[in-house]
Formats: C-alpha cells, sequence, structure tokens
C-alpha cells in the first residue's frame, strides 16, 4: 500500500518500517490503523470505522484506541491536500507529461505527509 501511495504515513515512518523489514512496532501499528481508517472513502466509511474501533479497543484497550483516533485528524488533512493536488485536468495532464509536473507533485505529496506526526 506504501509503494501504490494508499497509505499516509510519515515519511521518516516508512523509512523505520522499511529498515525493520516492514514489521511494524506499535506506534507504527497505530498510525498504520489512523491512515486506514482516514483513507476510507467508501459510503460505509463510519460504520467502518466504528467496527475498527470496537476491535481495536477490544484488543488493546481505550487508551489505545484513543492515540489512534488523535492521530486521524492529521492525516484527512494530509490526504485532502494530497487530493487537491491533482486540482483540475490541466494539472493532472502537466503532473503526468512532464517531469517538472512530476517533482512538484512528489515535492506536494512528501510536505503533506510531513504534516502526519511521527511520534
Amino acid at each position: 500500500m506504501i509503494c501504490q501511495s494508499k497509505l499516509y504515513l510519515h515519511p521518516d515512518i516508512v523509512k523505520e518500517l522499511e529498515q525493520t523489514s516492514w514489521i511494524p512496532n506499535y506506534l507504527h501499528k497505530r498510525m498504520i490503523w489512523a491512515s486506514l481508517i482516514a483513507s476510507d472513502e467508501s459510503q460505509n466509511s463510519k460504520k467502518r470505522m466504528y467496527r475498527i474501533k470496537d476491535s481495536l479497543i477490544r484488543k488493546y484497550g481505550k487508551d489505545w484506541w484513543e492515540d489512534v483516533y488523535s492521530r486521524l485528524k492529521p492525516v484527512y488533512a494530509a490526504k485532502e491536500r494530497i487530493k487537491r493536488i491533482h486540482s483540475g485536468p490541466a494539472v493532472s495532464a502537466f503532473i503526468a507529461k512532464t517531469y517538472i509536473g512530476a517533482e512538484v507533485e512528489d515535492d506536494e505529496r512528501i510536505e503533506a505527509l510531513m504534516m502526519i506526526p511521527k511520534s
């Protein structure tokens, strides 16, 4: 999911995961859960979030869920900023067809992901 840009994680956390052979610790797991919840754009995303909430509380406890929940707002903000990169057909064509556009998109994506706290 990280390679496909479907998981919203701070770039330093991605490097940490890569160094640990993609085996997450508890902090990484909380960040991943927040990213999965925030990236859900289905019609039943709210119901799914509450099911995830219940299962996380049962497995890890209420404090764990509260940490995941506190991470949701920055992840949503980063996701929305990344979505705005492709704000229209002209911008999308510029990004897709030029090297400079691709570099700008990549830089903007990294800046958006840096908005997500890494601790």
